[in-house]
């Protein structure tokens, strides 16, 4: 970030700061974005979509944030209330919300993550923790800089770390310890997450069909690879050419596809494109991408365990298991947990892959682990627990 721009923006923030306790506060509206604000997805998304389809929420006035020119022109096309960071009117409409419900930090909705004042903020987080998050994470040397230091300073006079994680929600009770460690909230409600929803009832979330418009509905079925962020690691390494061949050679033969797709935080993943291997590197939204495949194989993510409610198979490639234990930290024991379910080389990943049901019981059964709620309703409880 340029210098005449952190300036810029740091005056925006006490701007803001000080107006914000002279703006009273609109009892119906409710401000919405996430991931950084240039996605359209995650907890805020769905909460998003059922507040502004449901007449049963009539009383709410939800605005979508974002930075994004696609996703602000997506929404306007489906007649959705949609503006751009950094308008004029975002700002009125931050400061006249009565609530501001993002997934990560205020840079969801604002234009960079220094928000402070009188701010309603829930933050609905964007995945349920399997490795260590928040207090509980300590940052490598390798990831601190300028902004980090920055974001520090900050944070000594304003609590501002705390003071968008003062609401947050949980999705069991073992999700809500965790998330207490990490980020001690003021308050925390047990609603499910919201994003799940989708499981429960794709057709009513969907925005745009995006089965069709990957192209799916001709392969009988859809392998996905989707590894979490690495922090020691911005290039993830993928499968050796060998592994590639053999598998694509098994997904031609039965007619199936893999996807490959990296986490936000991650550049890029190595992946070789075969016929039946596509690397799809700018998903809008990983949720709807879930609901429209067979087989996950992931590591470390949260999205394991949203997808386990679909009870499909699921494959945990876990190569670095010890590095990861010992940088990163996980909130699980693994290898009690998911000990039929982990791989940790090609020979055994591909083994599993072509004898998917043999671990049947075990894959079927993790939702149990991780979900207080399975029915579809977690809008709904949000909605009446938290913006009540």
């Amino acid at each position: 970030m340029k210098r005449m721009e952190m300036i810029k923006n740091a005056l925006m923030s006490f701007t803001m700061f000080f107006i914000s306790y002279f703006v009273p506060k609109s009892r119906s509206k409710i401000v919405l974005g996430s991931s950084i604000g240039i996605k359209f997805n995650g907890n805020p998304k769905y909460l998003f979509i059922r507040l502004s389809k449901d007449k049963k929420y009539t009383k709410f006035s939800p605005i979508w944030l974002t930075k994004s020119e696609k996703v602000f022109e997506k929404l306007k096309k489906f007649n959705l209330n949609v503006e751009k960071i950094g308008t004029f009117n975002s700002l009125i409409q931050l400061l006249r919300a009565k609530y501001i419900v993002i997934d990560n930090t205020p840079e969801d909705v604002f234009i960079w993550p220094f928000l402070f004042g009188r701010f309603n903020v829930i933050n609905t987080w964007h995945g349920v923790p399997i490795k260590k998050i928040g207090k509980d994470y300590q940052t490598p040397r390798e990831e601190t800089g300028k902004l980090r230091a920055i974001y520090n300073i900050f944070n000594k006079i304003f609590g501002f770390n705390s003071k968008h994680h003062e609401i947050m929600i949980a999705n069991s009770e073992m999700d809500l310890v965790n998330m207490n460690s990490a980020f001690s909230p003021k308050k925390i409600f047990l609603t499910g997450y919201p994003r799940n929803d989708v499981f429960f009832n794709r057709k009513y979330f969907e925005v745009e069909n995006e089965r069709e418009r990957l192209g799916l509905n001709k392969y009988k079925k859809v392998f996905l690879y989707a590894p979490t962020y690495r922090p020691y690691q911005k290039v993830l390494p993928s499968f050796s050419k060998n592994f590639l061949k053999k598998f694509n050679s098994y997904l031609i033969k039965n007619n199936y596809l893999l996807l490959v797709s990296a986490h936000l935080s991650t550049s890029k993943v190595e992946v070789e494109e075969f016929e039946r291997i596509r690397y799809i590197s700018e998903f809008e939204d990983t949720q709807e991408l879930l609901t429209n495949i067979d087989v996950l194989i992931s590591d470390y993510s949260g999205s394991i365990i949203d997808f386990s409610l679909t009870k499909k198979p699921t494959i945990f490639y876990c190569y670095d298991l010890a590095e990861y234990s010992k940088k990163v930290g996980l909130y699980y024991d693994y290898n009690k947990l998911f000990k039929k379910l982990i791989v940790n080389n090609e020979d055994d990943l591909l083994n599993m892959l072509i004898n998917l049901n043999r671990n049947q019981k075990d894959y079927r059964g993790i939702h149990k682990v991780f979900h207080k709620f399975m029915d579809g309703k977690s809008c709904e409880r949000f909605i009446e627990k938290v913006l009540k």
